[in-house]
Protein backbone atom coordinates (compact mmCIF):
# COMPACT_ATOMS: atom_id res chain seq x y z
CA UNK A 1 0.00 0.00 0.00
CA UNK A 2 1.60 3.14 -0.82
CA UNK A 3 1.77 5.91 1.78
CA UNK A 4 -0.56 8.36 -0.45
CA UNK A 5 -3.28 5.51 -0.08
CA UNK A 6 -2.69 6.27 4.09
CA UNK A 7 -3.47 8.84 4.22
CA UNK A 8 -6.05 9.66 1.56
CA UNK A 9 -8.34 7.23 3.25
CA UNK A 10 -8.04 3.94 1.25
CA UNK A 11 -7.08 1.32 3.33
CA UNK A 12 -9.12 -0.66 5.65
CA UNK A 13 -9.91 -0.43 9.13
CA UNK A 14 -7.40 -2.93 10.45
CA UNK A 15 -5.04 -1.33 8.70
CA UNK A 16 -5.96 2.20 9.89
CA UNK A 17 -5.61 0.95 13.10
CA UNK A 18 -2.45 -1.14 12.23
CA UNK A 19 -0.99 1.57 10.88
CA UNK A 20 -1.95 4.34 13.53
CA UNK A 21 0.15 2.14 16.31
CA UNK A 22 2.87 1.62 14.02
CA UNK A 23 3.21 5.57 14.18
CA UNK A 24 2.82 5.68 17.72
CA UNK A 25 5.26 3.03 18.49
CA UNK A 26 7.68 5.14 16.53
CA UNK A 27 6.70 8.46 18.13
CA UNK A 28 7.87 6.62 20.93
CA UNK A 29 10.74 5.14 20.17
CA UNK A 30 12.10 8.31 18.71
CA UNK A 31 11.02 10.21 22.18
CA UNK A 32 12.93 6.98 24.18
CA UNK A 33 16.10 7.22 21.81
CA UNK A 34 17.86 9.93 23.49
CA UNK A 35 20.81 8.71 25.33
CA UNK A 36 21.13 9.93 29.41
CA UNK A 37 23.53 12.57 27.97
CA UNK A 38 21.29 14.11 25.33
CA UNK A 39 18.06 14.34 27.05
CA UNK A 40 18.89 17.90 28.54
CA UNK A 41 19.63 19.41 25.24
CA UNK A 42 18.07 16.97 22.00
CA UNK A 43 15.30 15.61 24.55
CA UNK A 44 14.17 18.81 25.08
CA UNK A 45 14.09 19.79 22.08
CA UNK A 46 12.10 17.51 21.07
CA UNK A 47 9.89 17.34 23.64
CA UNK A 48 9.29 20.91 23.07
CA UNK A 49 8.71 20.54 19.45
CA UNK A 50 6.14 17.41 19.64
CA UNK A 51 4.45 19.45 22.91
CA UNK A 52 0.99 19.62 21.71
CA UNK A 53 0.74 16.60 19.77
CA UNK A 54 1.66 14.77 22.78
CA UNK A 55 -0.77 16.17 24.59
CA UNK A 56 -3.32 15.05 22.19
CA UNK A 57 -2.28 11.15 22.01
CA UNK A 58 -2.26 11.55 26.04
CA UNK A 59 -6.38 12.47 25.50
CA UNK A 60 -6.89 9.79 22.68
CA UNK A 61 -8.92 6.75 24.85
CA UNK A 62 -7.13 3.75 25.90
CA UNK A 63 -6.83 1.40 22.93
CA UNK A 64 -7.51 3.83 20.18
CA UNK A 65 -5.32 5.13 17.55
CA UNK A 66 -4.57 8.85 16.23
CA UNK A 67 -7.27 9.74 13.41
CA UNK A 68 -5.82 10.12 10.08
CA UNK A 69 -5.02 13.80 10.25
CA UNK A 70 -3.18 13.28 13.12
CA UNK A 71 -0.99 10.57 12.26
CA UNK A 72 -0.24 12.48 9.41
CA UNK A 73 0.63 15.63 11.85
CA UNK A 74 2.63 13.30 13.42
CA UNK A 75 4.56 11.64 10.80
CA UNK A 76 5.23 15.60 9.93
CA UNK A 77 6.54 16.35 12.79
CA UNK A 78 8.65 12.98 13.28
CA UNK A 79 10.05 13.82 9.38
CA UNK A 80 11.72 16.91 10.93
CA UNK A 81 12.85 15.83 13.97
CA UNK A 82 14.54 12.28 12.22
CA UNK A 83 16.35 14.63 9.83
CA UNK A 84 17.63 16.80 12.46
CA UNK A 85 18.69 14.00 14.62
CA UNK A 86 20.72 12.48 11.93
CA UNK A 87 22.19 15.90 10.40
CA UNK A 88 23.26 16.40 14.52
CA UNK A 89 24.60 12.21 14.56
CA UNK A 90 26.34 12.83 11.29
CA UNK A 91 28.22 16.16 12.55
CA UNK A 92 28.78 13.71 15.82
CA UNK A 93 30.69 10.74 13.70
CA UNK A 94 32.03 13.37 11.98
CA UNK A 95 33.89 15.00 14.77
CA UNK A 96 34.86 11.73 16.28
CA UNK A 97 36.32 10.72 13.02
CA UNK A 98 38.14 13.59 12.92
CA UNK A 99 39.46 13.71 16.35
CA UNK A 100 40.18 9.47 15.44
CA UNK A 101 42.28 10.47 12.51
CA UNK A 102 44.38 13.49 14.82
CA UNK A 103 44.95 10.73 17.30
CA UNK A 104 45.89 8.08 14.91
CA UNK A 105 48.06 10.63 13.46
CA UNK A 106 49.66 11.66 17.07
CA UNK A 107 49.69 8.05 17.68
CA UNK A 108 52.11 7.08 14.86
CA UNK A 109 54.17 10.13 15.30
CA UNK A 110 55.15 8.87 18.85
CA UNK A 111 55.52 5.35 17.78
CA UNK A 112 57.93 6.63 14.47
CA UNK A 113 59.66 8.37 17.85
CA UNK A 114 59.76 5.52 19.87
CA UNK A 115 61.30 3.44 17.44
CA UNK A 116 63.84 6.01 16.67
CA UNK A 117 64.56 6.75 20.04
CA UNK A 118 65.43 2.46 20.07
CA UNK A 119 67.33 2.66 17.37
CA UNK A 120 69.50 5.31 18.97
CA UNK A 121 69.32 3.49 22.17
CA UNK A 122 71.03 1.07 20.37
CA UNK A 123 73.21 2.14 18.60
CA UNK A 124 74.85 3.90 21.91
CA UNK A 125 75.24 0.35 23.18
CA UNK A 126 76.85 -0.56 20.55
CA UNK A 127 79.23 2.10 20.17
CA UNK A 128 79.76 1.19 23.99
CA UNK A 129 80.30 -2.17 23.81
CA UNK A 130 82.96 -1.42 21.06
CA UNK A 131 84.38 0.81 23.25
CA UNK A 132 84.79 -1.50 26.33
CA UNK A 133 86.09 -3.87 24.50
CA UNK A 134 88.57 -2.27 22.27
CA UNK A 135 90.51 -1.12 26.01
CA UNK A 136 90.29 -4.48 26.87
CA UNK A 137 87.72 -3.84 29.72
CA UNK A 138 84.87 -6.47 30.58
CA UNK A 139 81.12 -5.93 29.23
CA UNK A 140 78.69 -5.73 31.87
CA UNK A 141 76.02 -8.66 32.28
CA UNK A 142 72.65 -8.56 30.42
CA UNK A 143 71.25 -9.09 27.19
CA UNK A 144 71.58 -6.76 25.85
CA UNK A 145 73.34 -5.20 29.12
CA UNK A 146 71.40 -1.91 30.55
CA UNK A 147 72.97 1.64 29.23
CA UNK A 148 73.02 2.64 32.56
CA UNK A 149 75.98 -0.18 32.99
CA UNK A 150 77.69 0.05 29.92
CA UNK A 151 78.14 3.71 30.53
CA UNK A 152 79.47 2.91 34.35
CA UNK A 153 81.64 0.57 33.09
CA UNK A 154 83.25 2.77 30.47
CA UNK A 155 83.13 6.29 32.95
CA UNK A 156 84.35 4.51 35.85
CA UNK A 157 86.68 2.17 34.80
CA UNK A 158 89.38 3.32 32.93
CA UNK A 159 93.47 3.04 32.16
CA UNK A 160 95.19 6.03 33.11
CA UNK A 161 95.89 8.39 30.20
CA UNK A 162 99.93 7.35 28.96
CA UNK A 163 102.36 9.88 29.75
CA UNK A 164 103.41 11.67 26.79
CA UNK A 165 107.58 11.23 25.97
CA UNK A 166 110.04 13.33 26.61
CA UNK A 167 111.37 15.06 23.82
Amino acid sequence: MALTELFLNRRSSADSEATAQLIVELWSTIAQGFRQDEQPVEGDAYRKRTAQLREELAQLPPGKGPDAAMQRRMMETLLGCVRERVSSLHERIDELDASLRQRDAELRTQQLHASWMQDEMERCRAMLVRDLRRRGLDTPAGDPPLLSHLLAAATTTSRPTPIPAAV
